[in-house]
């Protein structure tokens, strides 16, 4: 008997790389089913399913059927998730949606099962929108009031999910997110990485690479704050190019506060794509990534898989991850920011410790990662 797997993919947007797209690529990539599962697949109608799961998924699992629906605002795309998505996953044995919000009804015995990545916006600390808050808070336990299994990326996440939204910590699978092992599982361009131009750097000399988005808690304006501190201090340094996901209001707001001396030392080039990445972060001298909330913070381990310091919010998940690759400060502090930046940058390689080779192996783990992640969607168990 094969089993009916559902992957919601509704919420993944085309050329972004969140940690939810990471995650989708790295570790629902890694997932071999083989005959053992036939897949319905929900997307975005300009997604294109080889960028979203990766080549190697696609070329060892068979896609029976895809949906598409065409939703720009995140209100249409929970409507669609929670409620019309329905109709296409009802006779479905497992259907997996991969971040917060999916299918609120199904058969009977149906495993419905959702990937929580963090619980941001229930934490005190939370500092956008009152409504916004209020919100999700009432739409993720609805969600949780049909949801039958939740899957999530650390320890980390899984504590604050049981904590805030009063779980059960027996439905909870951590599966921690990856990097891939080899280059050619990067994104659709990543299959002619090895052959690639080299991307031309931001700047001639060396660079700080800081990662992030507009949204709060990536604390990107504290971040470049910070090392306008650290420049003012200091006869020589770095440049800081800065890549992410920013609104123009956003970008024009981070660039009014760089003084007039610095600005052919601060580029931002907003979003790129994983090859650019790649090379962005392997050409830097350290890594900035000053966010004060992650379920897991893929940058983190972005950095350290190449060997790259990286400045860390202290108290977070993203310390546990960096290891002795990070440098942890309190990142709501700009003058501990400069002081971390200049840690960072006197900070003695450590490529070779036993502690910083295991953590990277564990991460580069995907495959690791994809039969945790079979293991939570019960697959076996139904066949």
């Amino acid at each position: 008997m094969s089993v009916r797997l559902g992957l919601n993919l509704l919420a993944l947007r085309p050329n972004q790389g969140a940690g939810v797209e990471r995650f989708v690529r790295n570790v629902v990539g890694s997932l071999e089913l083989g005959s053992a599962a036939t897949l319905w697949v929900g997307k975005r109608e300009n997604a294109d399913l080889e960028q979203l799961l990766g080549e190697r998924f696609l070329g060892q699992n068979q896609v029976a059927e895809v949906a598409t629906w065409r939703c720009g605002q995140t209100g249409l795309r929970l409507f669609i998730e929670m409620i019309l998505m329905c109709k296409k996953t009802f006779f479905l044995d497992v259907v997996l949606s991969i971040n917060n919000f999916g299918p609120l009804l199904g058969k009977v015995g149906q495993r419905r099962v959702v990937v929580i990545h963090d619980v941001w916006f229930l934490e005190p600390e939370y500092d956008g929108h009152w409504l916004k808050k209020y919100l999700f808070g009432i739409l993720i336990r609805l969600q949780l009031l049909t949801a039958t299994h939740i899957v999530t990326v650390s320890e980390f996440s899984k504590r604050a999910i049981v904590r805030r939204l009063k779980v059960d910590k027996q439905i909870v699978s951590v599966v921690s997110n990856c990097v891939p092992s080899t280059k050619h599982d990067l994104d659709n361009s990543g299959r002619a990485i090895e052959v690639a131009k080299k991307v031309a750097p931001p700047f001639s000399g060396e660079y700080l690479l800081m990662v992030g988005s507009d949204r709060p808690n990536k604390n990107i304006r504290r971040g470049l704050q910070g090392y306008i501190e650290y420049v003012q201090a200091s006869e020589k340094f770095p440049a800081l190019c800065i890549v992410g996901l920013y609104a123009e209001t956003f970008r024009a707001k981070l660039l009014s506060i760089v003084p007039a001396h610095l600005s052919s030392k601060v580029v931002i080039l907003g979003f790129v794509s994983d090859v650019e990445y790649e090379q962005l972060v392997c050409d830097s001298t350290g890594v900035l990534f000053p966010s004060l909330y992650e379920g897991f913070g893929i940058p983190v381990v972005e950095a350290i898989n190449q060997g790259k310091g990286v400045l860390v919010s202290k108290g977070t998940v993203c310390e546990e991850v960096a290891g002795p690759f990070g440098v942890a400060v309190d990142t709501r502090d700009i003058l501990q920011i400069s002081a971390g930046i200049r840690e960072l940058l006197g900070k003695p390689a450590v490529m070779d410790t036993k502690a910083s080779s295991g953590g990277r192996s564990f991460f580069r783990d995907c495959e690791r990662s994809g039969r945790e992640l079979r293991t939570a969607l019960s697959i076996d168990r139904i066949t």
